[in-house]
């Protein structure tokens, strides 16, 4: 699993910086929520929300885009230079959690009796904070889909992002904590579904629709040229399996383009 602090391509002393800012950020969160499950919403005596600060997440994301994920979307892969990205998108949403209903439109999620506030304790913390492309970006909004029971307040036993999926099963694949070659698989022409039919591969592709016709027509175009460079290399005297495993190696080490 992916550790910042001891990353070789993160500035140790600017991780120290980042989780001294973010810590004390997540703290005035963390009272907030905890003053809200003492208080029910809509009633007298508990304070505003506070303000978030984009600039926390945003620091964050200029460092992990190049030295974890390479310049690309952690959920597509896209680069930065064709996607555009703006702040760090959050795993779990910052904000009030929503999904599609029947008609396509996006609708509150109610547990309980009311509204899901959205995780907003974990809005600093870097295990819910990862680079996306606009697109992604957008597609995903304020959507969470889980198998189990959700979470509304870290007074739950719910304050960490292990507390969380160990009670929420959530069904979009983790960009730390997962490997999504077990729940996705890709194809000719750039085709991508669901591995074995795995409902985490399923609701990840709907969600951040990684079967988007921009998506698939790249990995398409990836495709070929890596068919290309392989025979280059057979034309030069290897073998087909020495040439495959080059080029495997090539992607298992993510420098390739969609390598996944």
């Amino acid at each position: 699993m992916l550790d910042p602090a001891t990353h070789a391509k993160i500035d140790a002393k600017e991780w120290a910086r980042w989780e001294k800012r973010s810590g004390e950020a997540a703290k005035e969160m963390r009272d907030w929520f905890d003053a809200r499950t003492a208080h029910p919403p809509k009633t007298p005596g508990l304070p505003a929300q506070p303000k978030f600060n984009p600039a926390i997440w945003g620091d964050l994301k200029d460092m992990l885009l190049e030295a974890v994920f390479r310049g690309r979307c952690a959920f597509c892969e896209v680069t930065e230079n064709v996607g555009g990205f703006g702040d760090a998108e959050h795993y779990r949403p910052k904000r009030p959690v929503e999904d599609l209903d029947d008609e396509g439109k996006m609708k509150p999620i109610v547990v309980g009796a009311e509204e899901h506030p959205g995780y907003g304790w974990l809005a600093y913390d870097w295990r819910n904070l990862v680079p996306a492309c606009s697109k992604c970006n957008t597609y995903k909004a304020n959507r969470f889909p889980v198998a189990g029971t959700r979470c509304v307040a870290p007074a739950q036993g719910c304050e960490t992002t292990e507390e969380l999926n160990a009670r929420e099963a959530p069904l979009l694949l983790h960009p730390y904590f997962d490997k999504p070659s077990e729940a996705l698989a890709f194809g000719e022409k750039g085709v991508i579904a669901a591995r074995q039919k795995s409902p985490r591969g399923q609701a990840t592709i709907e969600v951040c629709r990684l079967d988007r016709e921009a998506l698939t027509t790249a990995r398409a175009k990836e495709q070929a040229s890596a068919w290309r460079e392989v025979k280059e290399l057979i034309d030069h005297g290897h073998t087909l399996p020495d040439a495959i495993q080059a080029m495997e190696q090539r992607c298992e080490a993510g420098d390739e383009p969609f390598s996944l």
